[in-house]
């Protein structure tokens, strides 16, 4: 754990009505721990599957992407409908958001950004990192494509970098991915 810092992080859905993991910051990717009681696993996509009192000891299925590892924990690689399969690759967009976050604030900060998957001939899809800037901001988007190449594998470099004047959100104010998607394209 860093030092000094003594917090965690849960892991809940609408669904159980509660959290039913937890994980302590830590250096590197967050590892959650099922709470007692709660039983999880994988469906054939690997999505992760709940069973506790919560659900009433019925499985809840979810659309999140997971990797189990020893001690019934688990890591969170992204939603399975945001997974983008670009050449056979297949390339989780929260992750990679992740990775650039340091990288990109220099450039656009306080911008909300997102990675997603646009239509490719030859790819199947390309990636595309979306960045909301009311303004013309072509230069800083070119220096900023030369940053990611240096921080991301070959594989997870946008093809493009749009900026889009408006993101769409849901009434929580998240990022609406799908409806902001069908205005870019």
């Amino acid at each position: 754990m860093k030092e000094g810092l003594n917090a965690y992080q849960t892991y809940g859905m609408t669904e159980t009505v509660s959290h039913i993991a937890i994980a302590a910051f830590e250096e590197g990717e967050l590892m959650y721990k099922p709470l007692p009681e709660v039983e999880i696993g994988q469906d054939s996509r690997g999505a992760l599957w709940i069973k506790s009192a919560m659900s009433n000891y019925q499985t809840i299925q979810t659309n999140d992407l997971v990797e189990l590892h020893e001690g019934k924990r688990f890591s969170w690689l992204g939603r399975a409908d945001f997974v983008i399969n670009t050449g056979g690759i297949k390339l989780h967009p929260e992750i990679l958001e992740s990775k650039i976050e340091s990288s990109i604030q220099p450039f656009f900060p306080n911008h909300s950004y997102f990675f997603y998957g646009a239509p490719d001939e030859k790819l199947g899809q390309k990636l595309i990192l979306a960045i909301e800037s009311l303004g013309p901001e072509t230069e800083k988007a070119e220096n900023l494509q030369r940053v990611l190449k240096e921080v991301l594998h070959k594989y997870e470099i946008p093809k493009e970098i749009r900026l889009i004047p408006e993101f769409k959100r849901t009434r929580t104010g998240k990022i609406n991915r799908p409806k902001t998607i069908q205005t870019i394209t």
